[in-house]
Parts: structure tokens; C-alpha cells; sequence
């Protein structure tokens, strides 16, 4: 963005260029229209975090080329496409947004709208002229194939997940195709497995990967990150009080949202041999906002202030809210009980009518 490196203060430039840019999505942020929502801050950050790094893809990954979470252009597997931090950053900020944005919409239409969000992730990740990274794009399928089945609500059903593996495979299929059609020296993982199992050296392939992987497992600080969050979210934001479950309750989507990028940092992980680095790149960026909702949403509870018509504004409205944007009509209101009428007299006996 800045041509820091040009000039003698070349640190003090960098540092200031990065509190003002810092400063202003913070502002973004804090003062938009979106900040009343229980979830705008989410969808808010997320969206910004998937633009920032998918409009960096498209004009040729500048800003992860030596960057401070980009790859090195001295020690580094690849020089092009979308790196290993920048992929869990954009992993996480597409599914986040996804259902923050199908959130809104009414339940039939949820896994349509994160599988056109997911899927424009998907090309932007997979492309071999943009991301060049199928494993990527085969994991962020899986993410948003598990996330368009869980935005509804409920359980995991079979049929939900069998739908969802089909879709999965068959692009996990057409980007394979894609990879292994490329010139050798380009190919990703999926592609050089592909290209070793015809040869007959699929085995070796496989065990670079897995070597690749317990490494990167070992060395990486975000190994830390990724065991930190799962720390977290057990003994705090889990439990009954730690009011994430309440965030699940009330917004399945998001709840999808989280699940479907765990699921797909911790595959491509595995599928780039980067072990838990695209996982804790990813867990860096959902598990702040994720503590951010579950908060909200609690104050959003321990808030007693009348409004408009003198009802408390709890959790019920939330309620209210999400009952809206789902395909049942909202559960009518209750009529309130008719005043008891006045005792009828005592029905005349046998006796009084004899005398």
C-alpha cells in the first residue's frame, strides 16, 4: 500500500501507516450503522478481513509477498497465490460473513446465500490465476457445504451431511482436474499427489505431507493459538454462563459459520502440510469475534431498560427477532383472559319451590 521501505525512517512510517489504518476500521467498526446489532461488529469485521485479502488475491497477492503475515520471499514454499495465514484469514472471514449475511435471510433461503458466498470464495481460492491453492479451495468446499447444511437449525442430520459430501467431492474432483492439468513446476499438493499416484509414488507424497505436517505442527506459534481457542471455548464460552451457547441458539447461521471454519482450516491444513497453521491463522480471527457476540448477547440479556411500550429488552426480543427471519409465521399473541363474571345465584332447591 506504502512504499515504507524507501525512505531513511523507514520503521516510524510503517508503524504509523499501520495505527492509522488500524484506527480507521477500528472507527468503521465502532461508529457504523451496524453497530446496534448483536452481530453487526461480527459480520462488520469478517467482511472487511474476506475484501482486504480477496481484493489482495485479485490484484496479485502484493501485500502477502514479505508482509508481516504473508510468505518470505527468501525461505518460503510458495511466491504467489494466497499464503498459509492469508488462507485461514480468508477462510474465516468468508464463512463468518456467510452467516452473518444469511442470518438475515428467511430459513429456506440461508444455504443459498452461503453457498453463493462460499462459492466465490471457492474460485478465489482454487483459481489457478488467483489463489492457486486447491487444497484451499478443497477445504473451504467442506466448510461451506457443512455450513449450508447446518444455517437451518437442528441437528446434523444424515441426509443434510450426505448432500454435503456429495457436493464436496465433486469439487474436490474438478479442482483436482484442474491442478493436475498444470505445468509441473505449478501444481499444489493436490495436484502432485495426483500426478505421483499415476506414476506410482503416491505413497512417498504422502508421507512428505504428513512429515510436512508434524513439523510445521511443532515450530508454528499458532500450533499455541489453535490450542489456546479450544481451551477457551471448553472452560469458558461453552459453559452455561459463558454465553456462546445463546449465540448458537439464537443464530444458527453463525453457528454454522464457526463450525464450517474450523472444519476447513484444519483440512487445509492437512491437505497443504501446514499442519494447525491455517487453522490458528483462522482461530485468530473467529475466536475474538465469536467472544465478541457471546458478550453482546449477554448484555444484550442483563439489560432491564423499558422500551417502547415499557417491555424489558432481553434475550425476547432476540427471540422475536430471530422468529421473524425464519419460514414459521411468529407465534400469535395471546389473547388476554376475559374478566371472571359475577357469580351466578345458587339455583332454587325443591324446597324453595314448594313454598
Amino acid at each position: 500500500m506504502v512504499p515504507w521501505w524507501r525512505i531513511d525512517l523507514a520503521g516510524a512510517l510503517f508503524a504509523a501507516v499501520t495505527l492509522a489504518v488500524v484506527a480507521g476500521l477500528t472507527a468503521t467498526v465502532v461508529y457504523g450503522p451496524w453497530r446496534r446489532g448483536a452481530l453487526g461488529p461480527l459480520g462488520t469485521v469478517a467482511g472487511i478481513i474476506a475484501t482486504i485479502v480477496g481484493v489482495d488475491v485479485l490484484t496479485g497477492a502484493r501485500l502477502q509477498l514479505n508482509g508481516v503475515v504473508g510468505y518470505s520471499a527468501l525461505e518460503g514454499g510458495r511466491y504467489a497465490g494466497v499464503g498459509t495465514v492469508g488462507l485461514g484469514l480468508l477462510l474465516a472471514g468468508i464463512l463468518l460473513v456467510a452467516g452473518w449475511l444469511a442470518q438475515r435471510f428467511r430459513r429456506r433461503w440461508r444455504p443459498v446465500v452461503i453457498s453463493i458466498v462460499g462459492g466465490v470464495g471457492v474460485v478465489l481460492v482454487g483459481s489457478p490465476y488467483r489463489g492457486a491453492n486447491a487444497g484451499g479451495a478443497v477445504a473451504l468446499t467442506a466448510g461451506v457445504c457443512l455450513a449450508a447444511a447446518m444455517c437451518t437449525g437442528g441437528f446434523l442430520t444424515f441426509a443434510r451431511l450426505a448432500w454435503a459430501v456429495l457436493t464436496g467431492l465433486a469439487v474436490t474432483a474438478g479442482f483436482a482436474l484442474l491442478d493436475v492439468v498444470r505445468p509441473p513446476g505449478e501444481r499444489g499438493s493436490l495436484g502432485r499427489f495426483l500426478a505421483e499416484a499415476q506414476d506410482g509414488t503416491g505413497v512417498a507424497a504422502i508421507h512428505r505431507t504428513g512429515a510436512a505436517n508434524v513439523v510445521n505442527s511443532a515450530d508454528s506459534p499458532l500450533t499455541l493459538v489453535v490450542l489456546g481457542s479450544g481451551l477457551l471455548l471448553m472452560f469458558v464460552l461453552l459453559r452455561p454462563w459463558g454465553g456462546l451457547k445463546r449465540v448458537f441458539g439464537l443464530y444458527p447461521a453463525v453457528r454454522a459459520g464457526l463450525i464450517g471454519t474450523a472444519v476447513a482450516g484444519l483440512i487445509a491444513g492437512a491437505l497443504d502440510g501446514a499442519g494447525f497453521m491455517v487453522a490458528g491463522a483462522a482461530a485468530a480471527t473467529a475466536v475474538p469475534l465469536a467472544c465478541l457476540a457471546a458478550l453482546r448477547v449477554l448484555d444484550h440479556a442483563d439489560d432491564r431498560t423499558p422500551g417502547n411500550g415499557g417491555a424489558p429488552v432481553d434475550d425476547a426480543a432476540a427471540a422475536i427477532v430471530a422468529d421473524l427471519t425464519s419460514d414459521l409465521p411468529p407465534s400469535p399473541r395471546r389473547p388476554d383472559p376475559a374478566p371472571a363474571m359475577a357469580a351466578s345465584p345458587p339455583a332454587a332447591t325443591t324446597g324453595d319451590v314448594l313454598a
